[in-house]
């Protein structure tokens, strides 16, 4: 979501108050949407979204009961301009408008985790018999995830190996065509550098702090990097590290900077087989080679054991791919 639509997310919120508010219509839930909607600036366009949202509990929508939901989509509705016109007074599912001898029997959607799996894996991802791990098992049984970065993946609303199968990324470092810092333009695509940090430290204004500031090198040259408003960071560079930084590239005062880029610690491993590398939905706290280790571990063993939220009389009649082969 690069900017504001408030009649799609009214839709969102619409459907979810039909659902009975289960929380099932986006995978991994609202709360997963929220955070990745902080990330991409979209409540900047509206502060009475922004402050609904920073209303809710630190547990976030999942943890309110069903009334308290439909209290909160309601009142987000109000705020976006729109009526749950579609709302029944039986509370909150959608009535079913349709004539009685509809052909398509009217149920509520199936959650990733809920429904039945009738539908075959795809034939190079047989079916897994190993008893290591199960879609229900709680997330810190998958590879390096220990009980904190449990708690931090909570917030994106993975609580069981199951939901880390529907983890997707959010874009690809393209280590297929990482630039020398001499190559870089200004631009509005990302680009990525892999480059060794020269010197790192916040950002001040007397007392203020603004953010971090470094200074990348490679053979070719040296850049200026900043993440504003995130002092943090600093903590995380040390001289003499190497590190892959991919972002927007934007000249400042005759000279090429990169602004709050995203970051890692370089993997040889992945700069040698110049592939793409996929960048998931983030916590702070938890890195993105923890992340992609343990979804591997997840989608490896169980794509072809999670549910199917496609009922198969639907995935026939649009030649749907079976849900391991679409994973």
């Amino acid at each position: 979501m690069g900017g504001l639509d408030s009649s799609r997310l009214a839709t969102v919120f619409t459907k979810e108050l039909e659902r009975g508010c289960d929380n099932g219509l986006v995978i991994g839930g609202l709360d997963r949407m929220f955070i990745q909607m902080d990330e991409d600036g979209v409540f900047a366009a509206s502060p009475g979204l922004r402050a609904r949202v920073r209303a809710l509990p630190s547990g976030g929508y999942r943890s309110l009961d069903d009334d308290a939901r439909r209290s909160w989509i309601r009142g987000t509705l109000a705020v976006l301009g729109a009526v749950p016109a579609n709302e029944s007074r039986d509370g909150g599912r959608a009535v079913d408008s349709r004539p009685s001898g509809s052909t398509v029997a009217a149920r509520r959607p199936a959650r990733p985790q809920e429904a039945s799996l009738d539908r075959a894996p795809a034939p190079n991802m047989p079916r897994q018999t190993s008893s290591r791990l199960a879609p229900d098992w709680p997330i810190d049984r998958l590879p390096g995830i220990g009980k904190a970065a449990a708690a931090k993946l909570e917030k994106l609303g993975l609580a069981t190996a199951g939901d880390a199968v529907f983890l997707f990324p959010r874009r690809f470092n393209d280590f297929t065509g990482t630039r020398t810092i001499a190559e870089l333009e200004p631009g509005s695509q990302f680009q990525t550098v892999v480059g060794t940090v020269f010197a790192a430290s916040q950002m001040r204004r007397g007392r203020r702090v603004l953010g971090t500031q470094a200074v990348i090198t490679d053979r070719t040259g040296s850049l200026r990097v900043v993440w504003f408003n995130m002092p943090y960071v600093a903590r995380a560079l040390e001289e003499g590290m190497q590190v892959v930084v991919s972002g927007k590239v934007a000249a400042f005062r005759g000279r090429l900077q990169m602004q709050n880029p995203e970051f890692e610690p370089v993997e040889t491993e992945l700069l040698d087989a110049g592939r793409l590398v996929p960048v998931y939905p983030a916590t702070q706290g938890v890195a993105q080679r923890t992340i992609r280790r343990a979804v591997k571990a997840a989608v490896d063993e169980l794509a072809g054991r999670v549910s199917d939220p496609v009922p198969h009389w639907l995935a026939a009649e649009q030649h749907l791919p079976p849900i391991a082969e679409a994973i």
